[in-house]
């Protein structure tokens, strides 16, 4: 896939050791709120997600299958110090979680 360079992409500086030569922009997060603001599941999910943290005292996430990855699309953090920190749109392989 080749990335044009626009408002969306920007070149990647001299100093950068990768070998593509554009990378994504800021800009690019607005498409990622607008899903996240637009998707029924996750506005239906999230009492019940909340709900099952308080109960349990623990993180509980959201994910969505994608092809053979989950992709994390909300979480409600449980309010212990320690836990992973997975980020929002985060990709794992689907064999290797519960």
């Amino acid at each position: 896939m080749t990335l044009p360079i626009g408002p969306f992409a920007a070149p990647l500086s001299a100093t950068c050791i990768r070998i593509r030569r554009a990378g994504l922009t800021p800009r690019v997060l607005n498409f990622a709120n607008a899903y996240l603001r637009k998707d029924p599941l996750i506005s239906r999910a999230f009492p019940y997600l909340r709900e099952a943290s308080r109960r349990t005292g623990e993180t509980v996430n959201l994910t969505r299958l994608d092809g053979a990855e989950i992709v994390f699309v909300t979480r409600c953090p449980s309010s212990t110090i320690i836990g992973a920190d997975l980020v929002l749109g985060w990709r794992l392989p689907a064999f290797c979680t519960a």
